[in-house]
């Protein structure tokens, strides 16, 4: 970083001693003048205290977020189509997993942050890949990724003090399973007390069993970065990318032009800034243009291919690092297109479930409601993706078997489960069912269906200032509504047709500041100030909100736009991807409107289709395949 400007982020390192032959409990003396923190393994972490943010950065006020709702007569803008690159099953190996993290006095954000998160994890990438380009070499994060080769987000939720330290969030997260040794956690925190921190291994052996190498057992190390400082690569100073490569073992203190405090001297350097090391003394060997680069000089702690007997050869070199791809990913040749179905449509909402949340207890929460009746689940789906589950539907009477096995699978025990609608949609014999399985429950249900909208938007997503109105009285224009709401960080209500229902006018005057999208014909005539967001039939108008609410999406889900179940459960599925919902009829040929969206998003990498073969023919899934060819 330049030292010609003072408070570039340097966010602080803490620096975890893994001395080859150490004994496993905590060495309270290993980390000199610095702070030791013991973690409960043994190990332990030393740290200098939090660096300043860049100039003109307040660490302590949130980013402003770029948004994704529409544009047109907003302020706002959407979050970049960017992917990061895929490699293999997505999870074998040594993997960075991103994270989304809150501490529990912040207002979860995730529905805002995580698209974001994707796009901001593909530019921490570029620095990389860009680091090893200046010396005609390859180098790419390998991320965990999804089966449709998207970012992974991990979302956690922690103590209100978990972030007031590195120490903290780190056991923290490790209570709850991200202490991996083959992971290094890239964790966006939701919180204001620092810019950014991370912690590394003090190991300068060059082999690949150097303790920075995921090897173990030490535990994974973490990158913090928090909400002041999150997606600043577009001005050349890439917190993320500072963050994770401390984790990857840079920079070690014996290298040539290294600081006592993990940074370095020369400028123009990602890594290199006056970081309070005592004489230190800034030497502006490189452009001023390679200050969003790693290693500029390429001889302290990143070099692809270093020169024999230099320090990168003999010593620990982050470029040699297996949590790094030395190659570029296969490209894909086409579209994948992937039914998601079971038997029924019980059976294929567990299968839209395991298709999302395949790691068992990988869900935060779930959401029920009844297979048989449309009303209280057409809002449901924001509610799951702002939750990180799945939406699930049940017979109303008693809970259905196979759904209460999948509860057990995909949730943790203890955790919470949603039911939709009063007694008459989901009876007591469901909610006991839950609870004797071990979850707990919350039933958000009203007098009807709109009542029932309402107070999913005030209870369950917090009363959010984005709405986006379907009428209640039929189910097409709802179904595409949830995954725009999810993507929106928005909720459903319901009009009555052409009419608004008290229960909308009721939620609306208490929120006057609210941005009203009315989606459909009955919803925009009941609504007409709102923005209307029309086509000529169900298909055009779940084109138009896709075009709408999703920019240049790499995800899309396909439903049978006459029935309702598997859409819904469908909706949850391609929510949790970031992807719109789509409709079509059972069978070719397909709507012109799908026709046209497909041939048009040239960015959709995977399609997922919702239903068995009764619900959409074989024909729709070539028809699409060869669409997205």
């Amino acid at each position: 970083m330049s030292a010609r400007r003072i408070s570039i982020v340097a966010a602080a390192v803490v620096l975890a001693t893994a001395l080859v032959g150490a004994p496993a409990r905590a060495r309270l003396d290993a980390c000199g003048a610095l702070q030791p923190i013991a973690a409960s393994d043994g190990s332990i972490s030393c740290t200098h205290g939090p660096d300043p943010a860049p100039p003109g950065i307040d660490a302590s006020v949130p980013r402003p977020l770029a948004s994704s709702t529409p544009t047109g007569d907003l302020s706002t803008t959407s979050a970049s189509s960017a992917a990061v690159p895929c490699y293999g099953d997505g999870t074998s190996g040594k993997r960075v997993q991103a994270l989304y993290v809150r501490p529990s006095d912040r207002p979860d954000r995730s529905a805002q942050v995580v698209p974001l998160i994707r796009q901001w994890a593909a530019e921490t990438d570029d620095v990389f890949a860009r680091s090893a380009a200046a010396v005609g070499a390859v180098r790419h994060i390998r991320f965990v990724t999804t089966a449709d080769c998207a970012l992974d987000v991990q979302q956690a939720t922690i103590s209100s003090s978990s972030d007031d330290t590195l120490g903290a969030t780190i056991i923290a997260l490790a209570n709850q399973g991200y202490d991996r040794p083959d992971r290094r956690y890239l964790v966006w925190m939701d919180s204001t007390v620092l810019c950014g921190i991370a912690n590394y291994y003090l190991d300068e052996r060059a082999g690949l069993d150097n303790a920075n190498n995921g090897n173990g057992p030490q535990p994974g190390a973490v990158a913090r970065i928090d909400a002041g400082c999150w997606g600043l690569a577009a001005r050349g100073e890439s917190v993320e990318a500072h963050e994770l490569l401390h984790t990857l073992g840079g920079v070690e203190p014996t290298a040539p032009h290294a600081t006592p405090l993990g940074h370095c001297t020369d400028e123009s350097d990602r890594m290199c800034y006056d970081d309070g090391s005592p004489g230190f003394v800034a030497h502006q060997t490189c452009p001023l243009a390679d200050e969003a680069l790693f290693d500029c000089n390429h001889d302290d702690y990143f070099n692809p291919s270093p020169p024999p007997s230099s320090y990168l050869a003999t010593h620990w070199d982050t470029a040699r690092s297996d949590f790094l791809a030395g190659a570029a990913p296969a490209p894909t040749s086409s579209t994948t297109v992937t039914r998601v179905a079971g038997t029924d449509r019980i059976a294929t909402t567990v299968a839209a479930s395991r298709d999302a949340f395949p790691s068992s207890q990988s869900a935060g929460s779930a959401v029920v409601a009844n297979a048989t009746s449309f009303a209280d689940a057409l809002t449901g789906v924001p509610l799951a993706a702002k939750k990180g589950g799945p939406l699930l539907l049940t017979t109303g009477d008693s809970i259905d078997p196979r759904v209460l096995d999948e509860l057990s699978r995909v949730l943790r025990p203890g955790t919470t489960v949603f039911l939709l609608g009063g007694q008459a949609a989901l009876s007591d014999a469901v909610a006991d069912a839950v609870t004797g399985a071990g979850f707990g429950v919350v039933r958000y249900g009203g007098g009807d269906r709109f009542a029932t909208a309402r107070i999913i938007a005030e209870d369950g997503l917090g009363g959010p200032g984005t709405v986006l109105e379907a009428t209640g009285q039929s189910f097409p224009d709802a179904l595409t509504a949830g995954a725009a709401a999810a993507a929106a960080g928005g909720a459903v209500l319901l009009t009555n047709g052409d009419t608004q229902s008290t229960e909308t006018l009721t939620y609306l005057a208490s929120h006057p500041a609210a941005r009203r999208f009315a989606l459909g014909g009955p919803a925009s005539r009941a609504d007409p100030t709102a923005q209307a967001v029309a086509g000529d039939d169900r298909y055009g108008t779940a084109r138009l909100v896709a075009e709408a609410f999703f920019t240049a999406p790499t995800v899309v889900g396909i439903a049978n736009g006459l029935l309702f179940p598997d859409a819904l459960s469908g909706g949850a599925n391609v929510a949790a991807r970031s992807g719109p919902m789509l409709l079509t009829t059972p069978d070719s040929p397909l709507p012109n409107s799908l026709v046209a969206y497909l041939e048009e998003q040239r960015s959709v990498q995977r399609a997922y289709l919702y239903g068995g073969d009764a619900a959409l023919s074989p024909n729709v899934a070539t028809g699409v395949a060869r669409l997205t060819e």
